[in-house]
């Protein structure tokens, strides 16, 4: 079975690794770091849950081959291990979100924003963070 660390890396490559700001990769990281501190689950579990992020609906990640020479997947690689390592909740960039969601990619029917608190909004991004209400 995979590693948590490549899991983490290949899912962060598949859902920002295309986005040209780093502070994106970043956040999707920190929003799945998020949910494995509540849940208590492996990032594996996490990374590959039935439809939870759609790099992996419809896909084994035993069957995903890549180059892990490529740039931008050594880049998700160093920031998956990173994020795995912080401790420090100050340096955690989405304020506790669980979910994320990109406008440009998804089509907004389906998903209910009313059990949803945004918490981050950065026009510089692809993607839109939340947590759900309390």
């Amino acid at each position: 079975m995979m590693k948590d660390l490549q899991i983490f890396a290949l899912t962060l490559y598949f859902e920002a690794g295309s986005s040209q700001n780093i502070e994106d990769v970043l956040s999707v990281a920190f929003t799945i770091k998020t949910r494995v501190e509540k849940s208590k689950k492996s990032y594996y579990e996490i990374c590959t849950a039935p439809l939870q992020f759609s790099c992996w609906n419809n896909k084994k990640p035993e069957d995903i081959k890549i180059d892990e020479g490529l740039l931008r997947f050594r880049l998700c690689k160093v920031l998956a291990e990173y994020v795995m390592v912080c401790i420090r909740p100050d340096w955690n960039p989405v304020q506790g979100a669980t979910l994320y969601y990109n406008p440009k990619l998804c089509n907004p029917k389906d998903w209910d924003f009313s059990k949803l608190e945004q918490v981050i909004y950065d026009p510089h991004i692809d993607h839109l963070f939340f947590k759900l209400r309390v």
